[in-house]
């Protein structure tokens, strides 16, 4: 292991541990509001989550262990407006993936509010969720300074990332996850 302290503070495996049952814990909740279990779009969505989840914390916890402790890292008290600003929004952000993740499997499955997609959709659908899973991914892979909080991460020599999928686009993760949205907004 490394010397250097910001390497050498790896995230414990029981921590990792209890990240993956959260994650885990979406689909779970995703079928249990469907009442079915062997729901096909589901069962695509919630492989990709958690496949998703783990490619890129494995990634992280092998090739980038500091970017893995700074996504883990505690976010303080929220003295300063700005920080208020900041935990408000990842409120908010919690709440609405909560509803998409709520809403989706009651109105698929449960009670079906609207119409089935045509294959077509669905497979479109798959699609979206590929070019999801890249942005995402590419977003931790390019910057190691992809931060849970808005901060400045001076003991890491934080700098603009400009390389990879940030040549093209500025909020890769952003883009990602917009386009998630978007898979979900088509069925409902």
């Amino acid at each position: 292991m490394s010397t250097d302290p910001l390497v050498s503070s790896r995230v414990s495996l029981l921590r990792l541990l209890l990240t993956v049952l959260y994650v885990a814990a979406w689909p779970a909740l995703m079928f249990a509001l469907a009442g079915d279990a062997g729901w096909r779009q589901g069962w695509v969505f919630a492989l990709w989550l958690v496949g998703l989840f783990i490619v890129i914390t494995g990634w992280m916890y092998f090739k980038d262990p500091a970017l893995l402790a700074e996504r883990h890292r505690g976010g303080g008290s929220a003295k300063t407006a700005s920080a208020r600003s900041e935990r408000g929004s990842a409120l908010w952000l919690f709440l609405g993936f909560l509803a998409w993740i709520v809403v989706i499997p009651l109105d698929a499955k449960r009670f079906e509010w609207t119409p089935p997609p045509p294959p077509i959709v669905e497979w479109c659908g798959a699609a979206f969720l590929a070019v999801s899973g890249f942005l995402l991914f590419r977003a931790f892979h390019d910057n190691t300074f992809l931060s849970g909080q808005v901060r400045i991460q001076a003991e890491r020599k934080q700098r603009v990332v400009t390389q990879g999928v940030y040549a093209v686009m500025r909020h890769p993760m952003y883009a990602g996850a917009f386009v998630l949205i978007q898979i979900g907004r088509a069925h409902v």
